[in-house]
């Protein structure tokens, strides 16, 4: 992208900020992760931990996220999520009650990186950071998980090439 996504331009401020407004007034604290603050927008660092292994990933984050918040769960939203909803949050942090996790499994696939965590993750997801089993998948594969599988496989669209970005961009500004 040439960038940090989290600093895409978006409306009239960068993408991060934008998910920020849309979500954070369902929640009672807002935290973001980030390997070093120059990727956040200033207006957000004062919300920002820093994953304790930069460069390691959305694992490293996740990590750093329930570090913060021991004591309460954690719903984990990728910079790069711009379709996710307050309604599927809310539905992910219902269906974590019980479980280490709550989440949405596509094709199969697990979308670890917008999920629900509940304090009981910390530990192996930690362990899995610990040894540098970085991939989400290999490192939720430990946790008692609550998948969603019937989820609107549009509200994981992400901007992974720059193409995704103005896709998603365009459609954001016609209305789609």
């Amino acid at each position: 992208m040439g960038r940090p996504k989290a600093l895409l331009p978006w409306q009239d401020s960068t993408l991060l900020e934008w998910l920020a407004r849309r979500l954070a007034p369902g929640f009672t604290r807002l935290l973001i992760s980030a390997a070093h603050p120059s990727q956040v927008p200033a207006s957000l660092r004062p919300q920002t931990v820093i994953d304790p292994r930069p460069g390691e990933g959305p694992l490293a984050g996740l990590v750093a996220g329930l570090q913060a918040a021991p004591d309460q769960p954690l719903l984990a939203v990728a910079c790069d999520m711009p379709n996710v909803t307050l309604a599927l949050l809310s539905r992910l942090l219902h269906a974590s009650r019980g479980w280490d996790a709550a989440m949405p499994r596509l094709a199969g696939q697990p979308q670890a990186t917008c999920a629900a965590y509940q304090p009981a993750a910390l530990g192996p997801l930690a362990a899995a950071l610990q040894q540098r089993r970085l991939k989400l998948s290999d490192a939720v594969a430990g946790l008692s998980v609550n998948w969603l599988d019937d989820e609107e496989a549009s509200l994981f669209e992400n901007l992974n090439t720059p193409a995704d970005y103005r896709r998603l961009f365009d459609a954001m500004h016609d209305g789609r």
